[in-house]
């Protein structure tokens, strides 16, 4: 397989995103230069995966079923050749959207991911360092949802996983 010749050279890319987080993009948008269509967040693969996947939308099963036709990204980099995205990357794991192609804008569409690695849209989503008490803070290497549930402080990763209480 040949290097991929991108778009936007490496040297050309501005900083737009605080984090390194990485995402999955296609070719259609690195290398041909099409905006981003559709995009979907999942559960991170790894710690450096945000979860982000990006398409121009127009891509067939068949280029999609092609690995050789995405790339591995820094979702910095994505946000170069398209800035779109950028109000989007906050979203929850199990957000999806597509652009209208009437209005040019992203709107939210059915998810892929299925519900039970979603986080609970009743209930705060909270992220990085989160202050317990007034001397006690916690770092939080992914998004979880936050309750109170019988007097305890609750973090809950996704629908199904453990719960954990931290306070009583």
């Amino acid at each position: 397989m040949s290097a991929k010749k991108l778009r936007i050279p490496a040297e050309d890319v501005k900083r737009l995103v605080e984090h390194n987080g990485g995402c999955v993009a296609t070719d259609r948008i690195t290398v041909a230069g099409r905006p981003v269509g559709y995009m979907y967040r999942e559960p991170p693969s790894n710690d450096s995966d945000m979860g982000w996947r990006f398409m121009a939308g127009d891509e067939s099963a068949e280029y999609l079923d092609n690995a050789d036709n995405h790339g591995v990204y820094a979702v910095n980099t994505i946000a170069n050749y398209d800035h779109d995205i950028l109000s989007f990357l906050d979203a929850p794991i199990g957000s999806a959207f597509a652009r209208n192609p009437e209005t040019g804008e992203f709107e939210p569409v059915d998810s892929p991911v299925a519900a039970e690695d979603r986080l609970h849209p009743d209930f705060p989503i909270v992220t990085g360092q989160y202050r317990l008490t007034s001397s006690w803070r916690v770092f939080l290497p992914l998004e979880f949802n936050r309750r109170v549930e019988d007097g305890s402080l609750v973090f809950k990763l996704r629908y199904t996983s453990t719960t954990s209480r931290i306070l009583s």
